[in-house]
């Protein structure tokens, strides 16, 4: 399966655009049986890679009132996923950004860097069902997060962080979903839930 994904925007040391995204994004998404392929934060680029992908990811990584060319691809990526019904998952930046495409709004994230490790505690009774657990471990490594009042009106959480955080949401109507945590991070903390997102993505 074909699976795009967002990259950090940036310059290196000469001053040079260069766009970046850490392996363990590629490691993760291989091993679930996806051909990884960076989407460079170009509009001209994203169109030719866009069609025929089985599933798009916004990654992680910087704060959304920065890197605006990436923000413009990003847009560009979930727009694609509405008409074409794509599966998008939006992970930490990524939700977000997703969040704020749809009308919600950011609030700084007091408990970062001290908050590493958390229970995200599941609110969808559905899901809580599928996965025979209501809570469990994840990590956290955001300076904004999204409160209650702050999700968009079209998305709906399936849970929150111990501390009252939005961790998880999804569209009602149309395949997107969004994680505040890092399932590629601290060694797969978070499997016990990342491997039902990973269905979702893959469209099961």
């Amino acid at each position: 399966m074909k699976l795009l994904i967002s990259q950090k925007e940036g310059r290196n040391e000469h001053g040079v655009k260069m766009d970046s995204l850490e392996l363990e994004y590629v490691k993760f998404f291989n091993k679930e049986g996806f051909e990884v392929i960076p989407v460079p934060n170009d509009l001209e680029a994203v169109d030719k890679l866009l069609y025929g992908t089985d599933a798009l990811v916004l990654s992680g990584g910087g704060d959304i009132n920065k890197q605006l060319n990436r923000n413009a691809v990003e847009r560009k990526m979930i727009k694609y996923s509405i008409e074409t019904d794509t599966p998008l998952l939006g992970i930490c930046r990524g939700m977000q950004q997703i969040n704020r495409f749809f009308g919600g709004q950011l609030s700084p994230n007091t408990r970062y860097p001290e908050v590493r490790k958390h229970s995200l505690i599941i609110t969808d009774s559905s899901l809580v069902s599928v996965l025979e657990r209501g809570r469990g471990p994840v990590n956290s490594y955001h300076n904004f997060a999204i409160t209650e009042k702050g999700l968009a009106k079209s998305l709906k959480a399936f849970g929150i962080s111990n501390y009252g955080l939005i961790e998880g949401f999804y569209h009602p109507k149309l395949s997107i979903a969004g994680i505040q945590w890092h399932p590629e991070r601290m060694k797969g903390i978070s499997y016990w839930i990342d491997k039902h997102v990973i269905d979702i993505l893959k469209g099961n």
